[in-house]
């Protein structure tokens, strides 16, 4: 179903005339998650950035957003249906209305009457008897979609994030710089500075000092500071394209492109690498 949903996205991009590049250009999203948007992989970021690229790249091509993401959910649960399966539903439909009627005949009074017209009403008999059979056939087909719409109506929807209330999420968590100039999230109190820096399109993840959670994406050439008192520990999602530096020195960090790399780094150890992505105390980790 999400190849299905992929499918129609691409479709919409090339009925309107833009590239893979443009759209990438016009909503700032990195060219290879376009790419995997419309190869039906959504597993590259968590579900609440996949959620809003979509939304924007439904923006970019003249589809409503709301609407857009509804069927990226109903794609995930099984049950889009297909254009090819809405075409066949319409001409099953069209082709229930020219059906004709079974034309009613007169009876005659007269028996030679009755004779000479027996060949024509045994045809037309044959011909009612066709049409009783295909209208059946074609009512069952309707009764079932009908019952497959009522049944999916009745499942729980799950309330969609506006894009807006996303947005105003994530300038409260970080500053984005398009310049290349940094951010500062500082305290005073604050004694490890941490510099991020990254090449390319990434994802982070941060917890400080055991008690706060800082979450953002960083775009190609951008780079941001984060404080904390003693500890960072945390996920870099596109780890071989980032660099790190603690007070202004240089860190060995090592990453492999497109993929996690989770570590800590404290004042008493260093820079260590860890087998999964932290979490604080019982935190969800699958959102």
């Amino acid at each position: 179903m999400l190849n299905f949903f992929s499918e129609e996205l691409k479709n919409r991009r090339e009925e309107i005339g833009l590239t893979v590049q443009q759209i990438a250009s016009k909503t700032r999203i990195d060219k290879k998650y376009i790419e995997f948007i419309e190869q039906g992989n959504f597993s590259f970021l968590p579900e609440l950035y996949v959620k809003s690229f979509i939304r924007e790249y439904a923006s970019i091509v003249d589809l409503d957003p709301d609407e857009t993401i509804k069927k990226y959910q109903l794609a995930k649960e099984g049950k889009l249906i297909s254009e090819a399966e809405k075409k066949d539903f319409s001409e099953i439909t069209e082709e229930k209305k020219h059906i004709p009627e079974h034309p009613k005949t007169e009876a005659k009074s007269f028996i030679d009457e009755n004779c000479a017209n027996q060949p024509q009403n045994q045809s037309n008999n044959k011909n009612g008897n066709l049409i009783i059979i295909s209208s059946a056939i074609i009512g069952m087909l309707i009764i079932i979609i009908a019952l497959f719409f009522m049944t999916s109506k009745n499942d729980i929807v799950i309330e969609e994030t506006p894009f807006k209330e996303i947005v105003n999420q994530d300038e409260e968590r970080f500053e984005e710089s398009t310049d290349g100039s940094e951010n500062f999230s500082s305290i005073s109190t604050d004694s490890l500075s941490l510099e991020i820096s990254t090449k390319d399109t990434t994802w982070v993840y941060l917890i400080l000092d055991n008690s706060t959670v800082n979450e953002f994406i960083l775009y190609p050439n951008n780079k941001t500071v984060v404080k904390a008192k003693s500890t960072f520990e945390g996920t870099i999602g596109n780890s071989g394209s980032t660099s790190l530096k603690l007070n202004d020195r240089n860190l060995d960090f090592l990453g492999k492109n497109n993929l996690p790399r989770h570590f800590r780094l404290n004042k008493s150890i260093g820079l260590e690498y860890l087998n999964n992505r932290p979490i604080l105390n019982s935190q969800d980790v699958s959102r």
